[in-house]
C-alpha cells in the first residue's frame, strides 16, 4: 500500500552484501531512518539471501522506522515474512506477486521508460523504479534517460534511480518523483547512515 511507501530505497549488490561491516551498518539504517532496504543479490542463491535476511531482521528492533524488501525472489520474500519485494523488469507479471504476496503488500517494478512506468502502475504496481536518470557508477556505459521521463511517467508512483545524491533528489522531486533509490551515494559513504541523512533531508525540504 502506498500509504506506507518509503521515499528513500537503498539498494545492495553483491559484493556490498559481502562486506563484514555491512549488515550492521543496515540493521543501524532500519533501526534509525524511514528507508526501505531492498536486498538485490543477482548470484546468490535463494538459502544465502534468506540467510543474510534473517540476521537482519533478527538484529532489528520491532518497530523501527525502516523496512527490509527483496529483489526479485518472491519466494525468500515469503519465508522471511516481509511485505514488500521488488520485481526486475524482467521479472513475474505484478497480478501473479500481487497473488502470492497478498492485497496489503509492496510490489514494485523496475522500468527504463515512462510507458513502461505507467503499464505497471496500471498493472497494480505500488510504485515504480524509473531509469536510470542520470548516468551512474553502476552502469557507466547506460545514458541517463533524463529528468522529463519523471514528468511523463504520471500517474505511476515513481522512484527515481540512477546518479542520485542531494541535489538531484530534489530536482526528481520537482519533475513528479514520489522518491529516490540509491546504490553508490550511500553505501559508498564510510557512514551511510549520515549519507542517507542527506537525502532524506533534501526530500524534505523539496516538500516544503
Amino acid at each position: 500500500m502506498t500509504d506506507r511507501l518509503p521515499r528513500l530505497h537503498l539498494v545492495t549488490h553483491d559484493v556490498l552484501l559481502a562486506h563484514p561491516a555491512w549488515l550492521e551498518q543496515c540493521v543501524d539504517l532500519l533501526a534509525a531512518l524511514p528507508v526501505s532496504v531492498h536486498l538485490r543479490a543477482r548470484t546468490l542463491e535463494a538459502r544465502t539471501i534468506f540467510e543474510i535476511g534473517t540476521r537482519i531482521l533478527d538484529r532489528t528492533p520491532a518497530g523501527s522506522p525502516g523496512v527490509l524488501a527483496v529483489n526479485d525472489r518472491i519466494d525468500v520474500a515469503r519465508a522471511l515474512g516481509l511485505q514488500h519485494v521488488h520485481l526486475p523488469e524482467s521479472g513475474v507479471p505484478v497480478p501473479a506477486a500481487r497473488k502470492l504476496m497478498g492485497k496489503d503488500a509492496l510490489i514494485g517494478r523496475s522500468v527504463h521508460s515512462p510507458e513502461q512506468a505507467v503499464r505497471e502502475a496500471l498493472a497494480g504496481a505500488d510504485y515504480v523504479f524509473l531509469g536510470p536518470v542520470w548516468t551512474t557508477p553502476s552502469h557507466p556505459r547506460q545514458a541517463g534517460i533524463g529528468t522529463t521521463a519523471l514528468d511523463e511517467a504520471r500517474p505511476a508512483r515513481v522512484i527515481a534511480i540512477g546518479g542520485i545524491d542531494p541535489g538531484r533528489t530534489a530536482t526528481a522531486i520537482e519533475h513528479g518523483a514520489f522518491g529516490v533509490a540509491v546504490i553508490s551515494y550511500v553505501w559508498n559513504d564510510p557512514q551511510p547512515s549520515a549519507a542517507a541523512e542527506r537525502i532524506l533531508l533534501s526530500l524534505r525540504q523539496s516538500d516544503g
